[in-house]
């Protein structure tokens, strides 16, 4: 930390936060040493008296010196205007708010960040949270009641949200053998579903030091305990932050009124980002073990099928399935049971595209049930062996006899019934 003379007298903000619990005087004094009040102290009035042409999380990263990694592209996601609710991960404990306080603002003004409500008492900093109440009991009850009408009304007024939906640190599980977050709160699906807001996915790289993982295992107040010196020593480092494409209203619909369900497909759209460029994590967090049982997420991409396989495979298609060829290059159509290699090989090729993007499944392959019964367009590289390019078909007339609306993937994105395809001729693709 840089060297700063103490302010006089006692270190009445982060004290008072201690007096919130009503501990005795001598144990506040304890915890005070324990949980390095002086230092946080010595920052936060640093961060006060700062630069007043910056936002007070900008000089917080200016005198921790913490650098921010993150692409210009990924800035582009974020849309300019309307309901949008970004959620993250949470590796670290507090720098990750800081983090996005300090670039969030400067992109939409209106942006809210849901918060522990012991950060209230830092006056200087609260202007752009959202309190919540994460201890317990009947005055916690009505401050989250009181803080979720507040959301929701930020959220219908076209504003932005930004949520760590695990509400706690992310720690090592022997299970998976890293360092994930704990299952995430379906509330914040919710949120998102109630005011058709656009969710955001966004990764923070990273994970907080050894001796905290290990010291959770003692006690997982221990872990609390140390968040301190966690914030304390990210000074002087980059962290990297990701920022997924936006999922839709629209997208959300198909998981229904199932919040539950909705939450567990947008943490795998967060965690995809961790491999985004070649389908495979840039760093994997400290403490992560081999682990013989359980696969973290996401899952490795599968490897390619054999190019003699798929050869074999296109050879034994039937002649009319070959629409056109020109030059190295030929078009097919065909349905699954025909080319089962070829659709596993397009599945996995749609998951290396995806987390490209920000995107993908979180699985090895992404393929799902409507490609069982849709037709498949393919590009096939003769000299090369490979797939060039895919896209799938799904005759409506056909579809809609024997599965009805259901088996049309454009259903899971738009509200529509037999009557609208009627209006169209009743024959579509």
């Amino acid at each position: 930390m840089p060297t700063v003379t103490p302010p006089a007298g006692p270190n009445r903000v982060f004290a008072s936060v201690l007096e919130q619990h009503q501990f005795p005087k001598p144990l506040t004094d304890a915890l005070g040493r324990v949980l390095l009040l002086d230092q946080l102290e010595l920052l936060y009035q640093q961060v006060v008296n700062g630069d007043p042409e910056k936002l007070p999380f900008e000089r917080l990263l200016d005198i921790l010196k913490v650098q921010v990694h993150i692409s210009p592209g990924d800035i582009d996601h974020i849309p300019a205007t309307g309901p949008v609710v970004l959620v993250a991960n949470h590796p670290f404990g507090f720098i990750e708010g800081c983090i996005l306080a300090a670039i969030l603002p400067r992109l939409r003004p209106d942006v809210k960040i849901m918060a522990n409500s012991l950060l209230s008492a830092f006056a200087a900093l609260s202007d752009h949270f959202l309190f919540v109440n994460p201890f317990g009991g009947d005055s916690a009850a009505r401050e989250n009641r009181k803080g979720l009408r507040a959301t929701v009304e930020h959220l219908r007024a076209s504003g932005m949200l930004v949520a760590f939906p695990a509400g706690q640190v992310a720690h090592l599980d022997l299970l998976q053998g890293t360092v994930v977050d704990s299952p995430w709160n379906p509330s914040v699906a919710g949120l998102a579903r109630i005011t058709g807001a656009v969710v955001i996915p966004a990764f923070f790289n990273g994970a907080n030091s050894a001796l905290f993982q290990l010291l959770g295992f003692v006690h997982p107040r221990m872990r609390t305990a140390m968040l301190p010196h966690e914030f304390l020593n990210k000074q002087s480092q980059t962290i990297e932050l990701r920022i997924g494409s936006p999922i839709t209203p629209a997208c959300l619909q198909r998981f229904g009124s199932s919040d539950a369900d909705a939450i567990a497909w947008i943490r795998r759209r967060t965690y995809v980002l961790r491999h985004r460029g070649d389908g495979r994590p840039t760093a994997r967090p400290p403490l992560a073990f081999p682990n013989p049982f359980r696969v973290a997420e996401p899952e490795p991409v599968e490897p390619p099928v054999a190019k003699e396989h798929l050869t074999a495979e296109i050879a034994a298609l039937p002649p009319d399935r070959k629409l056109v060829t020109v030059g190295e290059l030929s078009v097919y159509s065909a349905a699954f049971h025909e080319v089962p290699g070829v659709l596993r090989e397009i599945g996995r090729l749609r998951e290396i595209t995806f987390r490209n993007s920000g995107e993908g499944t979180g699985k090895s392959l992404d393929l799902d049930s409507f490609d069982a019964h849709y037709l498949h367009l393919f590009v096939w590289n003769s000299e090369t062996l490979e797939i060039a390019g895919a896209y799938r078909l799904g005759p409506s007339d056909q579809i809609c006899q024997r599965q009805g609306i259901r088996g049309l993937y454009t259903s899971t994105l738009f509200q529509y019934n037999e009557r609208f395809l009627q209006k169209l001729g009743g024959k579509g693709v």
